[in-house]
Order: structure tokens, then sequence, then C-alpha cells
């Protein structure tokens, strides 16, 4: 059986007020960071503990965007990812899921720098976000179609789960945090996709039963005498003896 088309993407509608404003903050902040011919990178960057890391690092280096060609596809992939991801989520899961993977993704990156196994490098870049948009969008709507590299058209699981390869295979030749940080990032991803589609639905359904229970608690079941013997009903035989 034919496989149906994939339907055309609607460009208008993607280029909702978030997807703009979002576009809009990462081309002011690359003009901004040109305008200093790159020296907010050693400042702003995410650096490990005691390689000149400052607290104001993990709320800085999405922003920081290195080369022109860098800078564009990160503005493409928002363009792309962010509304699918939203759709499929919500505004509130979406967010909380941001939070959370940029969390764990920087934490886990101040943690492997730690350790002297990888080379510290600077982390920079909304790459993170948009690994985790995908992953968002991929595992909830695993059978939709993706273009991959706008040319091949694949499953969106099968492109997320291949982004992930990508990732670790980089990992496994720079050997440095940049390239630890988008795997932490892919696995965050995917850890809230997998708590909230089942660890949260059925944190929900405990609750709600013990809800009930609570609710049924309060009410005094009446037994109805079972258990006990009832007296012999007398006939008319019984008051003549």
């Amino acid at each position: 059986m034919d496989r149906p088309p994939t339907p055309p993407l609607d460009l208008a509608r993607m280029w909702s007020p978030r997807v703009r404003a979002t576009i809009g903050v990462l081309v002011v902040a690359y003009i901004v960071e040109l305008a200093f011919s790159g020296a907010l990178e050693p400042i702003l960057s995410l650096r490990g503990l005691g390689a000149g890391f400052q607290p104001w690092q993990p709320l800085t280096y999405t922003l920081i965007q290195g080369e022109p060609v860098s800078a564009v596809f990160g503005w493409v992939g928002v363009f792309f990812f962010m509304d699918m991801a939203h759709a499929g989520m919500g505004a509130r899961r979406f967010w909380v899921s941001t939070f959370i993977t940029w969390a764990l993704a920087t934490f886990g990156s101040l943690m492997i720098g730690l350790t002297g196994l990888l080379q510290a490098t600077y982390v920079f870049g909304p790459w993170w976000w948009l690994d985790a948009m995908l992953v968002w969008f991929a595992f909830k709507n695993r059978d939709a179609q993706v273009r991959w590299m706008m040319v091949l058209p694949m499953k969106a699981e099968v492109i997320a789960w291949l982004v992930l390869l990508l990732s670790v295979l980089r990992l496994a030749y720079y050997r440095d945090v940049a390239s630890a940080h988008l795997v932490f990032a892919w696995f965050a991803a995917w850890a809230t996709v997998w708590i909230d589609g089942d660890t949260w639905r059925r944190w929900k359904l405990l609750r709600r039963k013990k809800a009930i229970e609570k609710e049924l608690s309060k009410f005094q079941v009446l037994d109805g005498g079972r258990g006990q013997e009832r007296p012999r009903r007398q006939k008319p035989d019984d008051w003549a003896n």
C-alpha cells in the first residue's frame, strides 16, 4: 500500500510570535557578539569549575553562537522545531521540560569537567535546545515524516536516534566537554518525555486513587447483619402450640 504523501509545511503558521521572539533574541545576541569581535565568548560561555567558571555562565552560554554558519543553522532549527514541539506538549510542559533539560545538561557538563576525563572546552550555543525540541517532537510523534537535512524523508523517531548517534560519535572523536554537553542534553530531553508519558501519568493516577479511597473512608459501610443468626419467623402453628 502506497504511503500517503507528506503534507507541505505551513511556513506562515510556523512563524509564530514565540518563534519570532526567540529568533529575535538570538539575532540581537549575535549582533552584540559580533560587535565585541568574540571577546564575550570566554566570559559568557560555560566553563568548567576551576577553569574560569563564573556564576552567570549557565544563564548566558546559550546566547553565544560562534561562527555565522553555526548561528544561522541555530535560527533555522528554532524556526522548524520550536512550534512543532510546543504544539505537542503545551506551553507549561514545553517550558518546564526546557528548564529540566537545561539544568541536567549544564550540571552534567560541569561534573564531567571536574573529572578531567575530557578536554575542557567552552560550551555555548542553543544546540542543546534544538536537540531537545527534536527529541520532544520525535517521541511524541513517532511516525511523523520529517525530511532529514531537508531532503530525505524519514520518521521523526529515526532522526532523533540518528542525532544521538552523531552526538556520541562526535564525543568519541573530540573527547571534549562541549560534545558531552550535547549527549547530556539528548538524554535529559528523552527523560522528560519518559517522565511526562509514563511516570507522571502513573503518579497522577495513584494520587487520584488515594483521594478516592480517602473520600470513601469517610462513609460508614453497614454490614447488613451478615454473619449473624437471624430470628426464625414465627408461623401460625407456633402460636397454637
